[in-house]
């Protein structure tokens, strides 16, 4: 089958920033001092560009929270967007209010001190990192009506991307933060991936794939009471905070290429296959997972040079000499 061309999906941003500071932690250890940085944030970009401030919504949001064993409270500076269309901003010059906008906030935070990301290069020449607030991407339901997409046919949608998601792990490993071993998790531990592998792959199978990637809230059904508001969207938790614009791009190309490619192949014909020597190769063999990665983005109509340094050398390659597959 030809793929169709892009779904022009309905975006939203959430993204984050945090302080540069001397010290151990580089996040705001007090709701105050984040909200009184998110109003100079505001202020700022009032000045700079009049359409910035009616399209972006700044405020404190929690960095850390104690009971979810993290060492203490602390904070950071969330920026949301107001939905705008995927095929406009991937396509559009720097002219557009949506771009332009975007670079203004990264341009405006970095004068007030605020990052997108912390790291350091230390005497022996490493470079060390510290946690980024990530950048999570809702996506609109609204493509339903344009395109006549029944539920039924969303839920086969819903279904091949999280079977995607739990078949390949690569795809959090590409987009995460090398050393993030808890936000937007991988479905199953190795342990999990054995007792399912003893299982016939049967409907059952699926189901449980399926069902165990909703679970880890790397991909959110926000039109469900979870926990958190309510939203006419999918969040897609998995991606690290994107250093400028044009990493950010790339993020949203992917998460358009990919979900595009599972409404084209929307038929419940995908199934659970997942294995722990497959996992266990991908986490040791560089040569072997480049490859898996390459065949990836080529299905979904992507040319992995574009990601590599976003993707292969920034998340996989120090993930796989320094961290954990996880």
């Amino acid at each position: 089958m030809s793929p169709k061309t892009d779904l022009d999906l309905s975006i939203g941003l959430e993204l984050t920033f945090v302080p540069k500071c001397a010290g151990k932690w580089q996040e705001f250890l007090s709701l105050e001092d984040a909200e009184f940085h998110a109003a100079l944030l505001i202020k700022a970009l009032g000045r700079t560009f009049k359409h910035a401030k009616a399209f972006l919504r700044v405020k404190a949001d929690p960095f850390r929270v104690v009971g979810m064993n993290q060492p203490h409270n602390a904070w950071c500076i969330e920026v949301n967007t107001k939905p705008f269309g995927s095929t406009s901003f991937i396509t559009s010059d720097a002219l557009s209010n949506t771009r332009c906008s975007l670079s203004v906030l990264f341009y405006c935070a970095a004068k007030l001190n605020l990052h997108p990301f912390i790291s350091k290069k230390q005497r022996d020449g490493t470079i060390k990192e510290w946690p980024t607030g990530g950048g999570h991407i809702h996506v609109g339901l609204d493509f339903l009506a344009a395109q006549s997409v029944s539920t039924l046919a969303l839920y086969h949608i819903e279904r091949r991307m999280c079977l995607d998601y739990a078949n390949y792990p690569f795809i959090r490993w590409l987009f995460a933060q090398w050393f993030d071993d808890t936000n937007s998790a991988l479905p199953y531990t190795l342990c999990e991936i054995s007792r399912l592998a003893s299982k016939p792959i049967n409907h059952n199978t699926v189901s449980d794939a399926h069902e165990a990637t909703l679970s880890c809230h790397s991909i959110r059904q926000r039109f469900f009471d979870n926990g958190k508001s309510v939203l006419p969207t999918y969040e897609f938790r998995f991606f690290d905070m994107p250093r400028n614009v044009d990493e950010l791009k790339l993020q949203v190309r992917f998460l358009v290429k990919w979900f595009t490619y599972c409404y084209d192949q929307m038929a419940d014909d995908v199934r659970y296959s997942l294995t722990p020597a497959y996992f266990k190769r991908l986490s040791k063999d560089s040569k072997f997972a480049r490859i898996e990665c390459e065949t990836f983005f080529h299905k979904i109509g992507l040319d992995f040079a574009d990601y590599t340094e976003l993707c292969w050398e920034r998340a996989y390659l120090p993930r796989m000499l320094h961290g954990k597959a996880v």
